[in-house]
């Protein structure tokens, strides 16, 4: 079968016209093939707290533990009320929110702990009160002391005192920021937003497709543009930092630049990702509108067995699929372990491939539709995919349409024997999942 298989060097698309996705190959694809993907605000995702390291937590947690051991400074025993772990969460939770919601979460306590009476009451006479007085607790039933209350949500006494000061005086009116209605120094200039502007509009000329379905509502009046579904904001702007490196001008960081983009080129959005239709599905929907609509009981409970059958076999099939996937991870995470011991390159002992047809590619592409294109057929090529889960690398073939043998048996025998001889990775057992 080998000597049926076509030369992939003579089908492949001109090279002048992936000239404008191999200049920044390297900069969509980085994210996706990096062994260690690094994005703003992971580490704070996946150890709880802004910037607090491991060390630090567990130095917090030894922290508190330590005080709750000891007994509370007012003589009530505030500590054996609550537990470490409680403590250690309220102060997480409280970390974890903005200053916004730290202000109004601690004036909404602050209010029902505050006393009514204006005027302080003793044996001999009454006069108003030169300060007002907070009952503090954590819930009804747990009353504590001012101190234990700052331990318990990690605030300051500062920070308590300006805001008693300011439900007195102001209410519970969220504070207006100073800055508002004012300009900021570091606002970006005319110029500046003009250049973003400029990059965006440029990019999107060569990179985007425009909406088939030509739905004018969803992009506020204009014509939804898709851009790669390999694509994100992140990857764009650093091409954009990119470009912007020996020219004068200033670079406007990642959150500015995709609120720049979000507010003023709302029908500029990334294309999702998008799978084969199962027509087993689309009929059993079918059959199942047919019952409801004139259908007897009888029918519909059979049209609906026979949909949730089909559902419950591919919830079985995708489940084995994900179970060869982890394999195949562990096989290669294995085989880097023991090749680094032996100095050596390992190969794996097991790994998982899926592959398939995709959609024909027509080209040239031509944003827009030029009146003899009208009349014509563009070129096509198909498109076929085979994929290694565990790494996760994707190899592409582009056939030409006059080179294209057709999609059976021998074709894709043959695809896959020039996959494994020219970038397999030597594995002894193959987990094979093909879409057919």
């Amino acid at each position: 079968m080998k000597d049926q298989s076509p030369q992939f060097s003579d089908l492949l698309l001109p090279k002048e016209l992936l000239k404008p996705f191999q200049d920044v190959e390297e900069e969509y694809l980085a994210p996706f093939i990096r062994a260690t993907t690094s994005r703003p605000g992971t580490k704070q995702a996946e150890d709880g707290s802004r910037g607090f390291s491991e060390k630090e937590l567990l130095a917090e947690r030894k922290k508190i533990a330590k005080a709750l051991t000891r007994p509370c400074g007012c003589g009530n025993d505030c500590q054996r009320k609550f537990t470490v772990s409680e403590v250690v969460d309220s102060r997480e939770n409280f970390r974890q929110m903005s200053w916004d919601e730290q202000h109004s979460f601690m004036i909404g306590k602050l209010q029902s702990f505050l006393h009514d009476s204006l005027e302080a009451q003793s044996g001999r006479a009454s006069k108003s009160r030169e300060r007002q007085r907070y009952d503090y607790c954590i819930t009804a039933d747990r009353p504590v002391c001012r101190n234990f209350f700052l331990m318990y949500y990690g605030e300051s006494l500062d920070r308590l005192k300006r805001r008693q000061r300011y439900l007195i005086e102001t209410g519970t009116v969220p504070p207006a920021h100073g800055n508002t209605g004012k300009k900021p120094k570091h606002a970006c200039s005319t110029k500046v937003i003009e250049a973003v502007f400029s990059f965006i509009s440029n990019f999107t000329a060569i990179h985007g497709l425009p909406d088939p379905g030509r739905d004018l509502r969803a992009g506020k009046g204009k014509l939804t543009i898709y851009l790669p579904t390999i694509m994100n904001y992140m990857a764009i702007h650093r091409i954009y930092r990119k470009s912007m490196e020996g020219r004068s001008g200033r670079v406007v960081a990642y959150h500015t630049f995709r609120r720049l983009w979000v507010e003023n080129f709302p029908h500029i959005v990334f294309s999702r990702t998008r799978s084969d239709l199962c027509m087993t599905c689309e009929e059993h929907k079918k059959q199942i509108n047919i019952a409801v609509a004139a259908g007897t009981e009888d029918e519909k409970l059979e049209a609906l067995e026979r949909a949730r059958d089909h559902l419950i076999a591919a919830k079985n099939e995708r489940n084995h699929y994900r179970h060869c996937i982890e394999i195949s991870k562990q096989s290669y995470a294995a085989s880097l372990s023991c090749g680094q011991r032996q100095g050596r390159l390992a190969k794996p002992y097991r790994m998982h491939y899926s592959w398939d047809f995709a959609q024909q590619v027509h080209y040239p592409y031509e944003d827009h539709q030029v009146g003899p294109i009208y009349f014509k057929t563009p070129r096509t090529a198909q498109l076929f995919g085979v994929c290694c889960e565990a790494l996760p690398l994707q190899v592409n073939y582009l056939i030409d349409e006059a080179d294209f043998p057709g999609k059976g048996a021998d074709t894709v025998i043959s695809l896959l024997d020039h996959f494994f001889v020219s970038y397999g990775l030597g594995e002894q057992h193959l987990l094979l999942t093909a879409d057919n």
